[in-house]
């Protein structure tokens, strides 16, 4: 299925500059509210996967336009955005992620309490009451992104093979959505030769070996497996996660997990975090072998055995590929929006949603 033709586009929006390479681009709502933040304003945090840029996948636009009126859209651009990623990692996403979720949360704060005057809000509260809702939705490696900033760390094994601590400190949000959450690991066996792999993985355990993981692999070695992006040995090793261990960072979605492994991921989203999985029925990056279906059945039930809030409109959609968009699926853009907007709805306390 061939990807849509890009066609030039305007947006409206704000665009904040959250940390020296941290942005947000907030889209504006459909029509202009009484006043621009109000006291019961609720963010959506949106999450790219690796190349993505400011304004991709295109879907959220989308998605932005179906919001209610009380929610807003926010696209992160984090440092690791468009080629950066490769020296990065999932820490270092999930420590902006961190700024950005106590930025909207301190924006939409000092708005709510400043239009009441005085020392409270302009709905009776007290000042520093916590206001709106927030939520984070990621695309592709952005769910990846996601498990790291509610559990990184939580499985031993994964934190014995870090190369950065966990994440000490986590505000608390009100609700996930993992769009595309596929492995890396099985990915690579879709895009490309095990011998390329191979020889990239031995090259990084060799500069590991050297006490130098920050090292920059050899673009002749790492460019057919994952494109022109300078990869370092860390972020090579933590993205393959090669056998018989792999205890990679990034290996959070493959099918191959047994329940152990699974109990220490999902099984620690915390409780107060509602969990929607919109897996791509027909994800380019997903080997054939895999059934989706199943898969995120086995997540669920690790969820909710362990006490936490799985959101019973996920699973999959239908005719989405990894980005959602494509020619002929606007009918999994509606899907998918549908149930964000659903979810979203339940995030408030309300028994629905609307679009």
């Amino acid at each position: 299925m061939a990807s849509p033709a890009f066609e030039p586009s305007a947006h409206q929006g704000t665009l904040h500059h959250i940390a020296q390479y941290v942005y947000a681009f907030e889209y504006a709502p459909r029509s202009p509210p009484t006043s621009t933040i109000s006291p019961r304003t609720n963010i959506l945090l949106f999450i790219p996967g690796l190349y993505n840029t400011l304004l991709t996948p295109a879907y959220p636009t989308s998605l932005a336009a179906h919001l209610p009126q009380n929610w807003r859209l926010a696209r992160l651009a984090l440092s690791s955005s468009g080629e950066a990623w490769g020296t990065k990692s999932l820490r270092s996403d999930a420590e902006e992620i961190l700024k950005c979720v106590r930025y909207f949360r301190s924006l939409y704060q000092a708005t709510a309490d400043g239009a009441g005057g005085g020392g409270g809000g302009g709905d009776g509260r007290e000042a520093g009451t916590p206001v709106g809702k927030v939520v984070l939705m990621g695309h592709s490696t952005g769910c990846q992104d996601i498990m790291e900033y509610l559990v990184g760390g939580s499985y031993t094994a994964l934190q014995r093979a870090s190369p950065s601590p966990p994440l000490v400190t986590r505000d608390s949000i009100d609700g996930a959505i993992l769009q595309a959450p596929a492995s890396d690991r099985e990915g690579l066996t879709v895009t490309t030769t095990a011998e390329h792999v191979g020889l990239a993985i031995a090259a990084a355990r060799e500069l590991i070996a050297k006490g130098r993981p920050r090292d920059v692999l050899s673009r002749e070695l790492t460019r057919e497996a994952f494109g022109p992006a300078p990869l370092s040995a860390a972020r090579l090793l933590a993205i393959v996660s090669p056998g018989p261990e792999h205890e990679g960072e990034d290996d959070y979605f493959s099918s191959d997990f047994g329940a152990e492994r699974l109990e220490g991921t999902f099984g620690k989203v915390p409780v107060g975090t509602r969990l929607l999985v919109l897996y791509s029925g027909k994800d380019e990056y997903v080997p054939e072998t895999v059934d989706k279906g199943a898969l995120v059945g086995r997540w669920r039930r690790v969820v909710r055995e362990s006490g936490g809030t799985w959101d019973e409109d996920g699973g999959v959609i239908e005719g989405a590929r990894h980005g959602v968009d494509g020619e002929g699926n606007k009918a999994a853009v509606e899907d998918l929006c549908s149930s964000v907007v659903r979810m979203l709805g339940r995030v408030e306390g309300k028994l629905g949603g609307h679009l």
